[in-house]
Parts: C-alpha cells; structure tokens; sequence
C-alpha cells in the first residue's frame, strides 16, 4: 500500500473543509479558518427565556409558562397580564397556544398568587375540554371567592363539569350556599337548575343534605326533583351522613 501522501496535502486536513464539495458541511461556509464564527451559539439570549441552552427552548410554550410563573413569584411588584410573555399566551390561537395556556394555569395550581386572578379569568374563556380542566384546578387553588358564580355557571357544560364540581367542593361552604341560593331560585336557568343536586351532594354533609331535602318539598320543577332524588340515592345518603359539616 502506498502511504504517501499527496503534493500539498496536510496530516490534519479537515474533512469538511476540504474542498471536497460532496461532503456536507453543516456550518455552510467551506473557509474552515473562520467557520467556528458561524456556528449556532450553545447558549443563546431570548427576551423571555434569558440565556438557555439553545436545546432546552420549548416550542410547546410550558417552559415559557412556568418560567413566567417564576418571574412573577420572584417580583412582588409584577402584575401577571403585564408580561410581555403572558399577553402573548392569552391572545394567541392554536393547539400550542394552548398547551401553553393549559400549562400556565397548571404552574399556577403549583404557586398560587393572588395576582394571578385576572389572568386566570381571561384564560377561562378557552372552551377547550383542557383548558376548562385546568382553569378550574387554577380557581380552586387560588381560593378566590369571585370565581364561584364563574364555576357555577359551567356546571351545565358537560365539558369539564366533574373538575368543576371538584373546584366548587374545595371552596367549602360559600360555594354551598350559593349553590343552595340557585336551587331555590326559580328565575335560575332549568340547564344549571337540573345539575345543581350532582353538585350540592357532592359535599357530602348535612348542610347539603337539608339543601336538598328543602328542594325535594318545594314546588321545584319535576325533572329538579328527580335529579334530586338520584342525588340522595342509599349510597350518597351514607356519605351525607359520615362527612362533618362544612
């Protein structure tokens, strides 16, 4: 075998930069003296992100979520719809929009603020099944009493309507009794009137149990009556009576 090498070649000749034009050079300029400049830096500087390894960014938009969600537990003085990044995740459409939607409301079910009220009050008027799920848990974890009449108003959507129930539930008795309040109503639409008994059983105390014993003597519409009487089947009945009052 002849191991000489050719006139003018080098022992370190880089194969991509050669001259050789059959090998494909990622970086696109075939001058190797100066090609380190045109590489795609590692660590790149993003308005949102800050510095981040350039593999680390997320086009699905969860880490710009949470990372917003750090920037406004970190600056008290921070009003969330005031974020650049945040008024971009509530105006804009698409499926990864809202993913990114669905994800902010999920980190701010992990860090509550009450800051965040108003962002998860625009970010509930996303119909999606998902969004819907996840504003509720958002609700409930920030414990604001403004959202009840919001929760409430959803129960005749079937969309979402058990993260609702459960949403109501964690904010104890107001939210009873304004359910109660509904029941009693009889200007109160017959779509949400027929799902308030599900929702009042569900907390599974006395309170609820005289709520809905009240609706089952009165002058209720019949079909609110029937959904009442499921309500209190055998078996709900036993957990009224096991649950403490709220």
């Amino acid at each position: 075998m002849n191991n000489q090498e050719a006139p003018g070649a080098s022992k370190n000749a880089d194969p991509l930069h050669d001259g050789n034009p059959a090998v494909f050079d990622p970086y696109g300029p075939t001058d190797h003296t100066n090609h380190k400049q045109d590489r795609p830096p590692a660590v790149v500087f993003d308005p949102y992100f800050g510095k981040l390894p350039r593999d680390i960014r997320d086009p699905s938009g969860a880490l710009r979520a949470y990372l917003a969600v750090d920037r406004v537990r970190k600056d008290p003085a921070l009003n969330p719809v005031e974020d650049s990044d945040i008024r971009e995740m509530l105006r804009d459409e698409g499926e990864v929009c809202r993913d990114g939607r669905v994800a902010l409301l999920l980190a701010i079910v992990d860090d509550p603020d009450p800051r965040w009220f108003e962002t998860v009050e625009q970010l509930a008027r996303d119909t999606s099944t998902e969004t819907l799920e996840a504003s509720a848990q958002a609700m409930a974890a920030l414990g604001d009493e403004r959202f009840i009449p919001t929760l409430i108003a959803r129960l005749p959507e079937r969309r979402g309507r058990n993260a609702v129930r459960e949403a109501l539930n964690a904010f104890g008795e107001p939210a009873l009794e304004e359910l109660g309040r509904a029941l009693s109503d009889p200007n109160t639409d017959r779509r949400l009137l027929v799902n308030l008994p599900r929702a009042i059983v569900e907390f599974a105390n006395q309170r609820a149990a005289d709520l809905l014993i009240a609706a089952l003597e009165s002058d209720a519409p019949g079909a609110v009556r029937f959904r009442v009487l499921r309500a209190l089947t055998p078996k709900r009945r036993e957990s009224l009576q096991h649950r403490p009052p709220v």
